[in-house]
């Protein structure tokens, strides 16, 4: 928890929404969203690469 103890309760609010309990709608759960997406794009593309050719 070290890593709370600094934060305050409005930049903590920043981060979270209280009426997602998934925590997807908020900054942070949509850069992770984000991130994921790209991820998968990334591995779709190496593969598509790797196999265009068979």
């Amino acid at each position: 928890m070290a890593l709370l103890s600094g934060s305050t309760a409005s930049g903590w609010a920043f981060w979270t929404t209280p009426g997602d309990p998934t925590g997807l709608s908020s900054p942070l759960g949509r850069i992770v969203v984000l991130v994921g997406l790209l991820a998968a794009l990334v591995v779709t593309l190496r593969w598509w690469w790797t196999n265009r050719r068979r």
